[in-house]
């Protein structure tokens, strides 16, 4: 591919009808679980079958997650409302949040590190939270929270 863009190449059509797969929103979705919900939101394998309608010859990269040793931490950057909201929203252990209770420095970069079982216990958690916040605000800032985590988590692997 020598990088031009030839705008005859694809059908309006076939990336109008994959914007409307996409994004369309569904009252049913409405009760569906946070894993649910982020399994159906518009992810990067969405933006790659849009890109797919718009250049069907477009070869993209597959991120492939960095593969780690069992029990190896993993970092996690959390701001000061993400601390709060899993110190004072979640069910979480002393195990999993008593590291956030150590403030950086000034200037120091806000990580936490987690081996991946323990990552994933805490996005149990914090998606359970977002499940069940009444406050529909906070659900939404779990949900968020619960996306980060995940993203953290899929980039990671300890699997053979």
């Amino acid at each position: 591919m020598d990088g031009s863009f030839d705008p005859e190449a694809f059908s309006i059509e076939a990336v109008n009808e994959k914007f409307r797969q996409i994004f369309r929103g569904s009252n049913k979705d409405k009760g569906a679980s946070v894993a649910q919900r982020e399994s159906a939101k518009p992810g990067i394998e969405a933006s790659y079958a849009l890109l797919e309608a718009i250049q069907p010859r477009l070869e993209l990269p597959h991120k492939h997650p960095q593969r780690i040793r069992p029990g190896e931490k993993v970092p996690l950057e959390l701001n000061d409302r993400e601390r709060a909201l899993i110190l004072e929203h979640t069910f979480a252990g002393e195990e999993l949040t008593n590291r956030l209770r150590v403030v950086p420095g000034p200037g120091e970069r806000p990580i936490y590190r987690f081996t991946l079982d323990d990552l994933d216990e805490l996005a149990g958690f914090v998606a359970a939270e977002a499940n069940h916040a009444k406050d529909k605000k906070l659900g939404k800032e779990l949900d968020r929270l619960f996306a980060r985590i995940a993203d953290v988590l899929e980039s990671y692997t300890d699997q053979d």
